[in-house]
């Protein structure tokens, strides 16, 4: 399709993060990465509106930085995201999946926040009309009594969070 009409930069840009889906399924971050990359720049460059198809690109780059072990670009990118998102209505659901990623992201290095945003998750996922039996729900209940006994854990001073350096000696 390159070079190609702007009038196709939205489909371009769709199927390169499609593509980007493919590699990360196969867990070949290096391409699932360049892949969304690809797609958020063609959005830029033809000045495509933010849509939800803007917001599942940006959430795979988000992935995609998190498992390449950039957490903190990670959290920058989805805490963004969520911004964009309040202003759209509809979005319980997928506001609820960026506050669920981003407290997995934290969980391991910032468990108070982590636990916040699980708490943000179920709430938006709830505002969408999801049931508290829906497998996701539950799914984030069990991660809020997992996250809350860790920082419970911190507080009282039971547990200690080791860094990957001390690990490794």
């Amino acid at each position: 399709m390159e070079p190609f009409h702007p009038i196709f930069a939205d489909i371009a840009s769709n199927l390169y993060n499609n593509l980007g889906q493919v590699y990360c399924a196969l867990q070949d971050m290096a391409n699932f990465r360049k892949c969304i990359e690809k797609a958020l720049a063609l959005r830029n460059e033809y000045h495509l509106p933010i849509s939800h198809d803007t917001l599942v690109q940006r959430f795979g780059y988000a992935q995609a930085l998190a498992a390449s072990g950039e957490w903190q670009e990670a959290r920058k990118s989805l805490f963004g995201m969520i911004r964009e998102a309040k202003k759209i209505s509809g979005m319980g659901i997928t506001l609820g999946q960026m506050y669920y990623l981003l407290a997995c992201i934290e969980n391991k290095r910032l468990p108070g926040d982590s636990l916040n945003h699980f708490k943000k998750a179920k709430e938006a996922m709830l505002s969408a009309y999801l049931p508290e039996s829906n497998h996701e729900i539950q799914d984030i209940d069990r991660q809020i009594i997992r996250t809350e006994s860790l920082v419970r854990g911190l507080e009282k001073g039971t547990i200690q969070l080791i860094s990957r350096s001390e690990i490794q000696k």
